[in-house]
């Protein structure tokens, strides 16, 4: 049973002869028609290709939909054409669009039921009863809402819950590729809960005991390291940026190791692959105070959220990955004690870093999260997630994530994973330029470009990945990758997203994965 149950997904054999749903129906390039589509739009003497043909708004593109009011006595009273593009290209972006196509032509109807001719048709690069599966998983994850503060709640009874009945040819096979899919959304929807809940209610310490108790159930051991132990450690960049709040940082540390016994035993994948994640609850910008959209800043922490919900996910899937991940969390607040422009802090690398910028916070709460990996557990890969420039957002809008790495062999892997999700991303080569951009003039580094080159003060995305650089690459080069989600974790909307855990999650399953066995030479046969 789902944590999140905002659509009731039921998969059946048969299409009912007779019912006041809208019946939906997929229609794939060129305006094509499935088999049993052909068949009911011959029943209807032509209307279904009829309306398609000569509608100009309705080209089949994913998620385009055109609704058709049918004859008296006809089965359904409604049938809503659903755009699914070319057979041969869907993927995970076009589902994502016919979900949402779906869902607002149900919503437009006033309908909460509908039912779903699913049906294969030559072409698709997955099964049938995969593909609508994911049109299921995608259309629930859409209806996500976030309402536990409003006390008049609308009323929450079974049947007031959405219903959409898929007909497919192996019912049994879709629904267990659905139960599948809805661990994954109950990843995200996690992530989403996180980042909208406003600040008084989740700060570092409070924060912290939710991951404790939300992960621990599932096997992940959950360690925090409080302000005490930080000092003790020498985070001294994070302490700067949350240590004179009265909710005090901390970093919580995140074990799962789905490795069988006989790995375990043998030592093989013994490196883990790390996750760290930005968790500024608050960011207020501190004196270089934000002069706009600050009450979207409680979002400030959803790289964070990520993290956790890719966590969540990986342990409730039983996945056979190894990984120790990080959050860093901390309030960036204006106090008496609070750091100031143009202070020099040191980190827990040794490097000492000039504050050119307060609201420059995030990845100084990283650095030393990346050093504590790196020192501590010695990881294969660290990949860190952050809410960090709106440079990103200019670069890249709010529908792909900034891109940085110092291996080439993840770009790769990561546009794969990103193919496989939906969750796009843009990469940005980071140049010696930009490195040299970060220098400070009386500390080893700026925490802020104030490069004269105008090109490079636009490229604040990179020049933020080459500061986290130096901290990935201190000591021995480590394979590691930033993601810079401040347009794709912040949508307009100001809502929370939940973006990167599906990312994460075919990442960490995909290189926990055994490599394919060798194909073995064919024998010729001997001569007679």
């Amino acid at each position: 049973m789902s944590a999140y149950n905002f659509l009731n997904a039921n998969f059946t054999e048969q299409l009912s002869t007779q019912s006041d749903e809208p019946l939906v129906i997929p229609v794939f390039g060129n305006k094509t028609f499935a088999k049993q589509a052909k068949t009911l739009d011959r029943d209807l003497a032509g209307l279904l290709t009829r309306n398609a043909t000569l509608s100009s708004k309705f080209s089949a593109a994913p998620g385009q939909t055109l609704a058709i009011a049918t004859p008296e006595g006809s089965a359904h009273d409604k049938i809503i054409l659903l755009g699914m593009g070319d057979a041969k290209n869907i993927n995970a972006a076009s589902i994502d669009s016919a979900a949402h196509g779906l869902s607002a032509a149900l919503s437009d109807l006033g309908a909460t039921n509908a039912t779903i001719l699913g049906e294969t048709i030559s072409g698709l690069p997955v099964k049938a009863e995969e593909l609508y599966a994911s049109i299921a998983a995608a259309t629930h994850e859409q209806a996500y809402t976030f309402n536990k503060y409003k006390t008049q709640k609308i009323q929450k009874l079974d049947d007031t819950i959405p219903t959409l009945n898929f007909v497919v040819k192996k019912p049994t096979a879709a629904e267990q590729h659905y139960n599948a899919l809805t661990i994954i959304s109950e990843g995200k929807m996690l992530a989403q809960d996180l980042g909208n809940e406003p600040p008084n209610v989740l700060y570092p310490e409070s924060y912290a005991l939710r991951v404790k108790d939300l992960l621990e159930p599932l096997g992940v051991e959950v360690d925090i390291i409080d302000v005490h132990g930080m000092n003790h450690l020498g985070m001294h960049a994070a302490l700067a940026v949350g240590e004179s709040a009265g909710a005090k940082p901390c970093m919580v540390v995140m074990k799962y190791d789905g490795r069988s016994d006989k790995d375990k035993k043998n030592g093989k994948n013994s490196a883990p692959l790390s996750f760290v994640g930005k968790g500024i609850t608050m960011d207020t910008g501190g004196y270089n105070i934000k002069t706009r959209a600050m009450g979207k800043m409680k979002l400030d922490m959803c790289g964070s959220a990520s993290v956790v919900g890719a966590m969540y996910t990986l342990a409730k899937q039983k996945s056979n990955a190894n990984l120790v991940s990080i959050v860093g969390l901390a309030e960036n607040r204006i106090s008496e004690s609070a750091y100031l422009p143009s202070a020099i802090i040191d980190s827990m690398a040794g490097f000492t870093i000039e504050v050119g910028n307060t609201d420059a916070e995030g990845r100084l709460v990283l650095a030393d999260a990346i050093t504590y990996m790196k020192r501590t557990y010695k990881p294969h890969t660290i990949i860190d997630l952050a809410t960090l420039t709106g440079a990103c957002i200019q670069a890249h809008g709010h529908d792909k994530a900034g891109f940085f790495t110092n291996t080439k062999s993840l770009v790769k892997a990561f546009q794969k994973a990103a193919d496989n999700t939906g969750e796009a991303i843009a990469h940005d080569p980071i140049e010696e330029k930009h490195i040299r951009a970060m220098d400070g003039e009386l500390a080893d580094l700026t925490n802020s470009c104030n490069s004269p080159d105008q090109d490079i003060l636009r490229a604040g995305h990179i020049t933020a990945a080459a500061f986290l650089k130096h901290f990935a690459e201190q000591g021995s080069k480590t394979k590691w990758a930033h993601i810079d989600i401040a347009g794709t974790a912040i949508p307009p909307s100001g809502m929370a997203s939940g973006w990167g855990v599906k990312l994460l999650t075919d990442f960490a399953n995909t290189q926990a994965a055994p490599a394919p066995a060798p194909k073995k030479a064919k024998t010729p046969a001997p001569k007679p």
